[in-house]
């Protein structure tokens, strides 16, 4: 069922936005909160061909979701990102929610993306960590808290020789003045590790073209790139599944995919060593969602 769809009367300011977004993204941003007379609106943005696609937009919470009305708002001149607003009713601000946008072709995408830093949210309003997607919890104050001290992100896979090339983002949380400048990639397999290896924690600018400042504002949550690269026939002595782990002190971490553009990259990879090659694969386990490597 689609929502209503209509055109508003006030004026959008372009904002300066903390976030890059690609011509064909899926990614719906939140550009402003604020209370109304019937409840909360939404200021949101996205691609102006993205826009057109919108089939439906939902508020989630423990007892499914919600249709929300939405409707356009006029486009500044020269804005390259189509504006448009959500009206969230009175009556849904009493439990937790999160948001959904469902496209004509049926694909749900969640929404709405932190735009910039220094947004004003109202009470209850905040950015879910590691994604900065909106949320409310009536009962909610301040930042979102982090489900972990570290958060660990495939960025890509890559063959250099016969050595697997891992790119990662980590999101480290609670380090305070003090975080660790290292990491390290623990290699499983049937529960028991097989390699380990150190890698640096270089600041991030960015993580997913959002700006790190946003983190650090929304959930003080740091953000670090690691890259390393890993021997194969050292790392996976043998045929078969792998897991992967990062490990900062105490605190551990599954690597995940950040997005869905993670599927879209090549899911087979081989070596070219001088002992042979290799193959492996590299997917989202599909009941826990965290990275895993099949050698072959």
């Amino acid at each position: 069922m689609n929502a209503a769809v209509a055109e508003a009367d006030a004026p959008v300011a372009a904002p300066a936005l903390d976030i890059h977004l690609l011509k064909v993204d899926h990614v719906h941003l939140c550009a402003g909160v604020k209370k109304i007379s019937g409840g909360i609106e939404i200021a949101a943005l996205c691609q102006p061909a993205i826009r057109k696609t919108i089939s439906a937009i939902h508020a989630v919470g423990e007892n499914g979701g919600n249709l929300l009305f939405f409707q356009n708002a006029p486009r500044p001149e020269g804005a390259e990102l189509a504006p448009y607003s959500v009206l969230v009713p009175r009556a849904l601000l009493t439990r937790k929610l999160s948001f959904q946008v469902v496209s004509q072709s049926g694909d749900v995408y969640p929404a709405f993306t932190a735009s910039r830093r220094k947004l004003k949210l109202p009470a209850g309003w905040q950015f879910s960590p590691y994604f900065l997607n909106l949320t409310f919890d009536p009962a909610g104050e301040g930042k979102a808290a982090a489900p972990a001290p570290v958060g660990a992100f495939i960025r890509a896979f890559s063959i250099a020789g016969d050595a697997l090339a891992i790119d990662l983002s980590v999101f480290l949380t609670g380090a305070g003045e003090e975080a660790p400048e290292r990491a390290t990639l623990a290699i499983s397999r049937d529960g028991s590790d097989v390699f380990e290896a150190e890698f640096d924690l270089q600041p991030a600018k960015k993580i997913f073209r959002i700006a790190a400042g946003m983190h650090r504002q929304y959930t003080d949550a740091l953000p670090f790139h690691g890259e390393l690269s890993v021997p194969v026939m050292t790392a996976f002595p043998e045929k078969g599944l792998y897991d992967l782990e990062v490990r900062i002190g105490a605190a551990r971490s599954s690597i995940r995919p950040y997005n869905r553009y993670y599927f879209q990259k090549p899911a087979v990879l081989m070596t070219e060593g001088d002992l042979g090659s290799h193959v492996i694969r590299h997917f989202a386990d599909p009941a826990t969602g965290d990275i895993r490597l099949w050698l072959e």
